[in-house]
């Protein structure tokens, strides 16, 4: 059996890497705003996700949730944890 060329199995696990940053940066957000300050905000600043995702991740958790307040409470948790430019753009 042929072994993995080096640079194919780097770029998969980029690739793999990429998508849960993604979902992380999603869940991590929807969290934050549900349960407020704490360890989901905290591990968000962490992963450090560009304005881009930040933009993605905010468009989707307002999806989430129906409710008429949600759009607020998202925006404020956003401009609290110094995203106001995200909130701006929602």
């Amino acid at each position: 059996m042929k072994p993995l060329d080096r640079s194919i199995l780097e770029k998969a696990l980029q690739a793999v890497s990429a998508v849960l940053a993604h979902d992380l940066i999603h869940l991590k957000l929807f969290a934050g705003v549900d349960q407020g300050p704490g360890r989901h905000w905290s591990d968000l600043k962490a992963v450090n996700p560009t304005k881009i995702e930040m933009l993605a991740a905010a468009r989707w958790v307002l999806g989430q949730d129906a409710g008429d307040v949600f759009p607020g409470v998202v925006r404020d948790a956003l401009k609290f944890h110094d995203y106001a430019d995200i909130a701006d753009q929602l």
